[in-house]
């Protein structure tokens, strides 16, 4: 079943000169697949996950999600569907410590306290980040910040997940283990 697929999708910064950063992109991604996106720095890979989950609008083309354009999406709905986790968790992390960034959105959700609780705890257990439940989020290492990051989007519990880079600052441990959960 397709949950995610572009048409002719091209985007180009406001104003700025040159060519589209993406032109003419056409792709469809299947309920359970993985994608991976290689290019250089600078080719429009972020550019490209930001454009698939709605917070760029597309120069001209689509995105279509579960086959409705992506725009015309309630927001609330859109990023319960797709939850992204972006390159520099300090983009991403804004509350004063670990629960309460990983608890933000789930509690946007509306749900009880209970089950937001649950799935903080179910999040940094994914992460092995159990211990740093309290911790506030200044005293983390950048590493630190990606996985809570990564966990407050698992606990979005979102069908699709974007995720720009999340193993670049992840010692060889917590990638093996990021890595066997997304595969699960």
């Amino acid at each position: 079943m397709e949950v995610l697929r572009t048409e002719n999708l091209c985007y180009k910064y406001e104003g700025a000169p040159g060519p589209f950063v993406l032109n003419d992109i056409s792709l469809n991604i299947e309920k359970g697949e993985v994608v991976c996106i290689y290019g250089p720095n600078g080719s429009g890979k972020t550019t490209l996950l930001n454009t698939l989950c709605g917070l760029y609008k597309p120069s001209s083309g689509k995105v279509l999600l579960e086959g409705k354009d992506i725009l015309g999406i309630d927001e609330k709905e859109r990023f319960s569907k797709i939850g992204i986790v972006f390159q520099n968790p300090d983009d991403q992390l804004f509350s004063a410590n670990v629960f309460q960034d990983i608890a933000f959105g789930p509690m946007n959700l509306g749900l009880q306290e209970d089950k937001v609780r649950e799935r903080v705890d179910e999040s940094l257990e994914i992460i092995g980040m159990t211990e740093n439940r309290d911790s506030p989020v200044h005293t983390l290492s950048y590493g630190q910040k990606q996985k809570v990051a990564i966990a407050g989007v698992l606990a979005m519990r979102p069908e699709i997940i974007l995720l720009d880079e999340p193993t670049s600052p992840l010692d060889p441990d917590s990638e093996t283990r990021l890595l066997d959960f997304l595969k699960k």
